[in-house]
């Protein structure tokens, strides 16, 4: 098998299974991480909420309205 390099130049668009994988990961992370925070909320758990929102933060914002 060619190596991927080989296969899609560095001018092509293409974004290695990895890196795709690697960003569901995250987007998942995320999700969890927001459900977790609505919970917390619910529950006024001031602490947890703060400590959610840092995490989500750190994290990035994934550009998605919750359940798209």
């Amino acid at each position: 098998m060619a190596p991927l390099a080989s296969v899609h130049p560095q001018s092509c668009p293409f974004t290695p299974l990895s890196d795709q994988r690697a960003y569901v990961e995250s987007d998942h992370q995320i999700e969890k991480l927001e459900f977790a925070l609505a919970v917390a909320v619910g529950r006024g758990d001031q602490q947890r909420v703060t400590d959610l929102r840092g995490r989500i933060a750190a994290l990035g914002d994934n550009s998605e309205e919750p359940g798209t």
